[in-house]
């Protein structure tokens, strides 16, 4: 399959990749997939103004999430859904990571140490 990513005619990245026949997975992208990417931790230079990440798989629901700078960028997108069933989801997804941080707030700080964390190492 690395080959076939390689020197094949559709070569420019997973999301295409994969929506050809000859893919060889049964994750289809268009059926009931959940196309999720992180982009882990970043970082630019200040000077070139960084402010937001807007790239999205907007397959059968994409969700692509990055920090650059301390700036995390969520995206959620749909080519199946339309356009008010993505909001939808996304504040359903903002809501419950809201939570999950707020309740994090909350855990002594001997207790969260002892959680792996990306520290800028």
């Amino acid at each position: 399959s690395l080959a076939a990513k390689a020197w094949g005619v559709v070569n420019c990245g997973a999301a295409p990749f994969e929506c050809v026949p000859t893919y060889n997975d049964d994750a289809h992208v268009f059926d009931k997939t959940i196309f999720m990417n992180n982009y882990g931790v970043r970082t630019m230079p200040e000077e070139v103004g960084f402010r937001a990440w807007n790239w999205n798989a907007p397959l059968w629901l994409g969700i692509n999430t990055i920090n650059v700078n301390g700036r995390t960028t969520t995206l959620v997108g749909s080519c199946m859904f339309g356009l008010e069933v993505a909001e939808a989801l996304r504040d359903e997804i903002e809501a419950a990571l809201r939570e999950v941080i707020a309740k994090g707030r909350e855990v002594p700080a001997e207790e969260a140490s002892a959680v792996p964390t990306y520290r800028g190492v």
